[in-house]
């Protein structure tokens, strides 16, 4: 029996064999050949927008990377509901010495794709760790199918890459072009930085619309209030002279 397997458009899966956080400490042999792997598999799929990496930041934990080389660009997929934060800093650097890597041995990047990390001066990726996602239940320890089930969800979406399936709606707050995008593509396209609230996913237009329009308002009035305290501090400063 033969059985084929599914490769969608634009997507690749990497191995996440070497992608334990305990194994790659600085300086180890498994950190060396996990730096290699991602670069040599980014090269390699260099006509993919998207790659596929599960990885264990915890030996009881994974997390789901989505990279994007083209965009250097990394969101972390992570399910779990506590409000603890996992240590990506090992599995970060190997990732920006992988497109470090990339970078030298003939890979492209979108115009403007390039991030310069501001520490090192050098091309790292831009780290998005807690990216929207499907969460698991309070108490649950089932996150590998959660990474199993993000990672479907791309390979059956991978035209839309509309993950998790109902925030479809973006709203950029602060960036090149500001307002209501269906796209993540579209939408990434427009943040100037992934962090902070300059962006964030509805799972309805209609509430997109109605949070762009509010954060329209807000500015609006700040505005005023700041033209009015201009305004103000002038009367002041005219009447001030005048009685003097």
């Amino acid at each position: 029996m033969k059985i084929n397997r599914e490769r969608p458009r634009h997507i690749a899966v990497a191995d996440p064999y070497y992608m334990r956080d305990s194994q790659l400490r600085d300086g180890s042999r498994t950190r060396t050949k996990a730096v290699r792997y991602l670069q040599n598999f980014m090269l390699m799929h260099k006509e993919n927008n998207t790659i596929l990496l599960p990885v264990f930041p915890e030996d009881k934990y994974y997390t789901l990377i989505i990279l994007d080389p083209k965009w250097s660009l990394a969101q972390y997929f992570d399910s779990s509901s506590t409000t603890t934060k996992k240590d990506y800093n090992r599995i970060r650097g190997v990732l920006d010495e992988a497109i470090l890597g990339y970078s030298k041995n003939g890979g492209t990047f979108d115009k403007n794709g390039q991030y310069i990390r501001p520490d090192t001066k050098k091309i790292g990726f831009k780290h998005v760790i807690n990216f929207p996602c499907i969460k698991q239940p309070a108490g649950s320890i089932k996150e590998a199918f959660y990474v199993l089930h993000h990672l479907k969800g791309f390979v059956e979406d991978a035209e839309m890459m509309s993950l998790p399936p109902k925030m479809t709606y973006y709203v950029v707050f602060e960036g090149r072009v500001p307002g209501v995008y269906e796209e993540w593509e579209e939408c990434k396209k427009q943040v100037h930085k992934f962090s902070g609230n300059c962006y964030k996913g509805y799972p309805t237009r209609h509430e997109a619309v109605a949070k762009w329009r509010a954060h329209q308002a807000n500015k609006s009035k700040m505005k005023t209030f700041l033209v009015l305290s201009f305004l103000l501090t002038i009367v002041a400063a005219v009447l001030y002279f005048i009685l003097v």
